[in-house]
């Protein structure tokens, strides 16, 4: 009966999956995508799979990053060699790697919650909303599926080991594999080992396994040090590049995290508006009503959590597994943003749970389940409709304007798109607007000369 059902599970995520993302199958490469996958030289012959591994994320189109994703490489190489530069064949595997990573997530909780009605809710609730978008229908946005993935097979595995004798060794080296793959994928996996203790602490296992468990933490440990020390000399070595502005204090940045994750709250209850190149700007004071008031929203959230623990394991985990999962990409370490819509696409499946939960609480069962297909419908009605913002590149680069005005790059990659298609004054009015909010970009006053 349990293989049925995963089988139920996995038909139903696939056709929410297909069915909501088929209209991006069509787009066309952008932003990013040019230099990842267009101009990007590595991925053109196989024979260069090994030097993909020793190289950072867009050293293949001859620019420098401070990304390190060479599985995110090795997946543009597949695609190539199956059909060159066809977006098509990019785009299935952006479906496919969500499609995957969706039923993971199902398997994980069904494995936890041992309840299939809010396992299998959650992943479609998942599955399609639009929050994912800029993850599933932007080529170049794969690396968060692929963490994802792998984190949950290596978290999967790892509870298998520690809850069975047979072949657990076997399924203990297949998590740390998984870990080491998800390293490679993105770097939010650093966080990994926290989340493994997390799901022990919410769901132990008996007190003699548990002590063991002690000890299992330690090679995933070592594992991120050791990614973590590499890197660092990889950079160090090459030159670290710019990532901005220095970082605003501690402070500020505590401030405009707390403000930021109450965005992101907001966007996954109400997915409208969404675009690429969100930006907010360093936050350095609480005495501000919204501030003020996202400060007491989080610190509110913490002290339910917390109290869940003894009430609601389920809670728990989900809402410190979104808190968790953000840590990498919250800004308060420093990194190239402070808020965008594919960093909680891991986070996010915390939400989706404690989003069922509250489903299940309902007494009608009817009532439950109307809600649950006017949730499913609406989203996947939201993402189809999102989809289609990514069809054309002069329309994409518009709409980020309009609401985000003071994007040079925005500005300055809808130029380049007029100067393309040699519409050679709206492409001055773009590079002239993007100088004037930036006037120290040399690529702006290049395009400019």
């Amino acid at each position: 009966m349990p293989q049925n059902k995963n089988i139920i599970a996995l038909i139903l995520i696939l056709i929410i999956s297909v069915t909501v993302y088929a209209n991006s199958l069509q787009n066309p490469f952008i932003w990013d995508d040019e230099g990842l996958v267009e101009k990007n030289h590595l991925i053109r012959n196989s024979s260069n799979f090994f030097e993909i591994f020793k190289t950072d994320l867009f050293y293949g189109c001859t620019e420098t990053s401070a990304f390190y994703r060479p599985l995110q490489n090795i997946t543009y190489l597949i695609d190539y060699q199956i059909g060159k530069l066809n977006p098509l064949g990019y785009h299935i595997t952006n479906i496919l790697l969500h499609s995957i990573g969706a039923f993971l997530f199902f398997l994980l909780l069904s494995k936890l919650s041992k309840d299939f009605f809010v396992s299998l809710a959650a992943s479609l609730l998942f599955t399609c909303h639009p929050i994912a978008t800029e993850t599933v229908t932007y080529i170049s946005g794969r690396a968060d599926s692929m963490v994802l993935i792998f984190m949950l097979l290596s978290l999967i595995f790892y509870r298998s080991s520690s809850e069975s004798h047979k072949k657990a060794k076997f399924q203990y080296l297949l998590s740390m594999l998984c870990f080491i793959f998800a390293l490679l994928s993105k770097e939010l996996a650093i966080v990994f080992p926290a989340l493994i203790f997390l799901t022990d602490l919410a769901f132990p296992l008996s007190a003699e396994k548990n002590k063991s468990n002690l000890k299992k933490y330690l090679p995933f440990i070592l594992i991120t040090i050791l990614y973590v020390a590499t890197r660092a000399f990889f950079f160090l070595k090459g030159g670290s590049p710019d990532l901005g502005p220095p970082p605003a204090p501690f402070y500020s940045r505590i401030l405009t995290f707390a403000y930021v994750v109450c965005l992101y709250l907001g966007m996954l209850v109400c997915p409208i508006n969404l675009h690429m190149r969100r930006s907010i700007d360093d936050i350095t004071t609480i005495f501000d009503i919204s501030i003020f008031s996202s400060v007491v929203a989080i610190v509110l959230i913490l002290i339910l959590l917390i109290y869940c623990f003894r009430k609601n394991k389920l809670i728990f985990f989900s809402g410190f597994w979104f808190f968790v999962a953000l840590l990498p990409q919250s800004g308060l370490f420093p990194i190239n943003a402070s808020i965008a819509e594919h960093f909680i696409y891991v986070s996010s499946i915390g939400y989706f749970i404690i989003l069922t939960l509250i489903l299940k609480k309902i007494s009608y069962r009817k009532i439950t389940y109307a809600l649950l297909i006017i949730l499913l419908s609406t989203y996947s009605f939201l993402t189809f409709q999102q989809n289609k913002t990514w069809k054309d590149p002069v329309a994409f680069y518009k709409r980020i304007i309009h609401f985000e005005p003071f994007s040079s790059i925005a500005r300055s990659n809808l130029g380049n798109i007029y100067q393309a298609k040699r519409q050679y004054i709206l492409a001055e009015i773009e590079y002239m607007q993007a100088y004037t909010i930036n006037n120290t970009s040399f690529s702006i006053l290049a395009s400019l000369a």
